[in-house]
C-alpha cells in the first residue's frame, strides 16, 4: 500500500542516443514525487540529481560512440527513496 512517505519507482523508461548523448525518459509513478537521481553506469557513476517531480527527462553527454550505457532511475518522496528503475542504451557508432 502506498502511504504520503513512500515513493514509487519510476515507470516505463526509454532512451534515444547519437554517438555521444543519451537522453533517458520515464512516466512518472503514482504518488507524491519531489525530486529523480538518475546515475549513469559505467561512466565512473555520473549522477544527475533533478529537484523538480514533474521533470521525466535525463541527457548524458560527452559519452563514447558503440559503448553500451546502463541507467538507474529513482523517484524521491521528500527524503524516502524508491527501488530503482533500469535501463541499458548503446551509442550509436
Amino acid at each position: 500500500m502506498f502511504t504520503e512517505t513512500e515513493s514509487n519507482q519510476p515507470k516505463d523508461p526509454t532512451a534515444t542516443s547519437t554517438t555521444d548523448t543519451i537522453d533517458v525518459t520515464w512516466s512518472k509513478p503514482e504518488g507524491t514525487v519531489t525530486a529523480y537521481r538518475v546515475v549513469c553506469i559505467p561512466e565512473d557513476a555520473v549522477e544527475v540529481k533533478i529537484d523538480d517531480g514533474d521533470m521525466t527527462r535525463a541527457k548524458f553527454e560527452g559519452l563514447r560512440p558503440g559503448r553500451q550505457y546502463g541507467f538507474e532511475i529513482y523517484a524521491f518522496n521528500g527524503d524516502t527513496e524508491s527501488d530503482k528503475t533500469t535501463l541499458t542504451q548503446t551509442t550509436s557508432k
